[in-house]
């Protein structure tokens, strides 16, 4: 499991660190799976990011977010604060349209992968030999998050409702909350 988050407690020693963003990569100890938003406690080593010369890799990436420092060797202790309803609520929804999305696919897991990150940005369920795949063919930003993604289901959306001869006004009551889900 890794992520960002920021720095709540720490020993006596160790204050200045307090309120400071975080990289993390910790091991689950507990039941619990981590969600966003939700606070936990975990315990590792704290160590400064390595500056890379180019500022263009990963490490950069976190620099410019102003992320000095990574929390490694680290274990998920215990949840001490659970997201809230809202985080809830929108991991739930994340949960369903997976569901839809591998729905009469369970004899297919490459193309189920393939939709997966394609539709929901879950690039980590591809398998290697897919994501070299679309690495070489120069096609891997399609599994981003982007506007044109956004405009295709909006398009979808608004020409769904329109066939069901909804006014623009429902349209865009129910537009604009599924693409603000989606993003």
């Amino acid at each position: 499991m890794t992520g960002l988050g920021e720095i709540t407690a720490t020993s006596e020693a160790d204050r200045e660190l307090t309120g400071r963003r975080i990289y993390y990569s910790a091991i689950r100890k507990i039941s619990v799976p981590p969600q966003r938003s939700g606070r936990y406690l975990i315990r590792g080593v704290i160590e400064p990011l390595p500056r890379e010369s180019s500022g263009a890799g990963f490490n950069g990436y976190l620099a410019n977010l102003g992320i000095r420092k990574k929390l490694t060797r680290a274990q998920l202790i215990e949840e001490v604060a659970p997201p809230g309803w809202f985080q809830r609520w929108c991991s739930r929804a994340e949960d369903r349209l997976e569901a839809i999305l591998r729905r009469g696919l369970a004899g297919h897991p490459a193309i189920a992968s393939i939709y997966l990150a394609m539709l929901l940005g879950e690039k980590a369920v591809l398998s290697t030999e897919q994501t070299n795949a679309f690495m070489r063919s120069g096609t891997f930003h399609i599994f981003s998050v982007s506007g044109l993604h956004v405009g295709v289901i909006a398009a979808a959306l608004y020409s769904g409702f329109t066939l069901l001869r909804m006014t623009r006004r429902a349209t865009v009551i129910l537009t604009l909350p599924v693409l603000w889900l989606y993003v």
